[in-house]
């Protein structure tokens, strides 16, 4: 059986629909389109994501009401491409946690919301939550299997190559002009470059040499058209930056990864 889920806000648009559409696919989903479009028995929700598009779009009088009103449920707020502001400098609501739109579906894999979230204890905070998706293991294809790091920033490398040794996983780094073929490549992790023709041409070659990796692009704040334009050009998933590192690792681990490696969705996870 699906658990239940209810979804608020105006999710007919190019930026929520894949979100939507992957909801559908997993949970047995209840839209409303605002707070006056809610359904009667709230607390049948174990889950209530709110999807906002641009800012202000929700008042903190309706999120608190909600609060009250479910209070066993995990509320999360969506926040659209338009509304990176209100994450890095407005006020956070108490008690919701605040998701970008491309961090949702990889954060609903690692954290197992089709699993009951009532089954937490009262007090489980985001930080334990946290430390529990830390201390789980991440996995590539086969033992023998490797993650590729390209990069132009040593920096980044490096921190990648660290945080690997703390979760066992075989990595190798190379920068964008070093790239070559090998067949025991299972995941790619892409630094992107801002200059989108550069992006492109590093996407081709990446998808050219490791035609069976699933290569995951990190860019800063993507818009929803540079993400569709990465995964056009060969890319499998799009991480923004500044990232969960354990949303990272979601994106390459074998447990993501399908039979059929090279499809690819909006989202970039397989449905």
């Amino acid at each position: 059986m699906t658990r239940p889920l209810l979804l608020i806000g105006q999710t007919r648009t190019q930026e929520f629909c894949s979100i939507r559409r992957w909801l559908e696919a997993h949970f047995d989903l209840t839209q409303a389109t605002d707070f006056n479009d809610l359904p009667a028995a709230l607390d049948f929700y174990p889950i209530i994501l709110v999807a906002m598009s641009v800012r202000h779009q929700f008042r903190q009088s309706e999120i608190e009401q909600l609060r009250r009103t479910a209070p066993l449920a995990k509320i999360c707020v969506i926040v659209g491409s338009w509304c990176e502001g209100e994450t890095r400098s407005g006020t956070a609501w108490p008690g919701v946690e605040r998701l970008y739109r491309y961090e949702l579906i990889p954060r609903a894999i690692s954290e197992g919301w089709t699993g009951d979230p009532r089954c937490l204890p009262p007090t489980y905070s985001a930080d334990e939550s946290w430390l529990a998706r830390a201390d789980q293991a991440y996995l590539l294809e086969t033992p023998d299997s490797f993650c590729m790091v390209c990069s132009r920033d040593p920096e980044f490398r490096n921190s990648l190559a660290n945080v690997a040794k703390r979760f066992d996983l075989n990595l190798v780094t190379m920068a964008p002009t070093d790239i070559s073929a090998s067949q025991d490549v299972a995941a790619v992790i892409y630094d992107a470059d801002r200059n989108r023709p550069e992006r492109q041409e590093t996407l081709q070659r990446l998808s050219n040499s490791f035609p069976r990796a699933r290569i995951v692009v990190v860019l800063e704040f993507p818009r929803h058209d540079e993400i569709r334009e990465i995964l056009s050009f060969g890319g499998h998933h799009v991480v923004g930056k500044p990232f969960d590192i354990v949303d990272l690792l979601t994106a390459i681990s074998a447990d993501t990864l399908t039979s059929d490696n090279l499809s690819r969705s909006e989202d970039g996870f397989p449905s």
